[in-house]
């Protein structure tokens, strides 16, 4: 079990450097992810993710999908969901390229 609570205003800088240059979620830019990221975690006054049961499996050298359950609780918003994440390694660093909520 992972836990992440956000700390400081800047820690949303971390958060989205975790996402690779190319993610978008389907109808939207990565750009307007960005935006719409830093507005989601500025009108939160506190966030707590709490990733349960994560399994990794293999695509391909550099190339992984981890599938997890996710409780989200923020002072603004609560979820709670399954999520497949897939993650690929470029220049030494992985990076999340694209993201699914089951």
């Amino acid at each position: 079990e992972h836990r992440h609570r956000r700390q400081a205003p800047h820690a949303v800088d971390g958060y989205i450097a975790a996402y690779d240059d190319s993610y978008h979620p389907p109808g939207m830019s990565h750009h307007g992810w960005v935006a719409e990221r830093r507005a989601r975690v500025a009108a939160a006054k506190r966030i707590s993710v709490d990733v349960q049961n994560p399994q990794a499996k293999v695509l391909g050298p550099n190339k992984v999908a981890v599938s997890f359950h996710e409780v989200y609780k923020a002072s603004n918003h609560s979820d709670e969901s399954d999520k497949v994440m897939e993650l690929s390694q470029s220049g030494g660093a992985w990076k999340i390229v694209r993201e699914a909520a089951q």
